[in-house]
C-alpha cells in the first residue's frame, strides 16, 4: 500500500488543481463580463458626451453669429463717432489757431498804442 501513496497524492493534487483552475476560470469569466459591461457603459457615456459637445458647438456658433450681427451696427456707430470727434478736434484746433493769431494781433496793437 505505501507504493500507491504517491499516486494518490498526484491524483489529489490534480483534483485540487482542477478545482482551483475551475474557480479561477469562473472568476476570470465573471471579471471579463464586468469589463465588457463597463466598456459598453463607457461607450454609451462617450456617445452622450460627443452628442453634448456637438450640441454645444452648434450653440456656440449660433451665439457667435448673433454677436457678429449685434456688433456690426455698433462698429458703424463707433466709426461715425470717431469721425465726429476728428471733426471737432479739427474745429477746436482751428479756433485755437485763430485765438493765437488774434492774441498776437492784440499784442501788436497794444505795443503800437504804448509806443505813441
Amino acid at each position: 500500500m505505501p507504493e500507491h501513496q504517491p499516486a494518490r497524492q498526484v491524483h489529489g493534487t490534480c483534483e485540487g488543481a482542477a478545482v482551483c483552475g475551475a474557480a479561477a476560470f469562473h472568476a476570470l469569466a465573471l471579471a471579463q463580463d464586468y469589463v465588457l459591461e463597463d466598456i459598453e457603459a463607457m461607450k454609451g457615456e462617450l456617445s452622450a458626451w460627443q452628442a453634448d459637445y456637438r450640441r454645444r458647438v452648434q450653440d456656440l456658433e449660433v451665439e457667435r453669429e448673433a454677436t457678429r450681427d449685434e456688433i456690426v451696427p455698433l462698429e458703424r456707430d463707433l466709426k461715425q463717432a470717431d469721425q465726429r470727434i476728428e471733426e471737432q478736434v479739427g474745429k477746436i484746433n482751428s479756433v485755437k489757431a485763430k485765438i493765437a493769431k488774434n492774441d498776437a494781433r492784440i499784442q501788436e496793437l497794444l505795443r503800437m498804442v504804448v509806443s505813441w
